[in-house]
């Protein structure tokens, strides 16, 4: 086996989910027992809650950029929904992938910009995901779609 392959094994998996208005009693792991939610359940037991969180601005392109870059909305420039991440940023998924990781993003962007429905192009303003399958921004939460590399 190569070097790389097993410094691969020894590193663990790493999940982010990033929901919006999300209750922790919306999951059965903390303690709701009217919701089954197995898998959530399961990712719960095999790795790290966080119990009690704040958010240092609880709307949804500051936060995200926060947790993306590490950086206060003042800091990077996300102050209010609707704006484009600078690609000169720095992000989780550079850094991950800089240390040998595959990346990818699924799920609600909301960091290119005012054109929710938009199509965000392979290259820098994936901020370093290399999977990706996306919306910029919809609430047509029955009838949601993503797009890949082609819009």
């Amino acid at each position: 086996m190569a070097t790389s392959e097993v410094e691969s094994q020894q590193r663990p998996n790493l999940v982010f989910i990033f929901p919006d208005q999300m209750r922790a009693q919306a999951c059965g792991f903390m303690g709701n027992e009217q919701l089954q939610t197995p898998n959530m359940d399961l990712l719960a037991e095999q790795g790290v809650t966080f119990t009690n969180a704040v958010s240092t601005c609880p709307v949804c392109t500051p936060y995200r950029a926060a947790l993306l870059t590490g950086r206060y909305p003042l800091s990077n420039g996300m102050v209010l929904n609707d704006v484009r991440l600078p690609v000169t940023e720095l992000c989780i998924a550079e850094v991950l992938r800089d240390e040998g990781y595959e990346t990818g993003y699924v799920g609600k962007w909301h960091l290119d910009g005012p054109h929710r429905g938009g199509f965000t192009p392979p290259g820098p303003r994936r901020q370093g995901f290399d999977y990706w399958a996306v919306a910029e921004c919809t609430h047509n939460y029955m009838n949601s779609f993503y797009y890949r590399d082609d819009p």
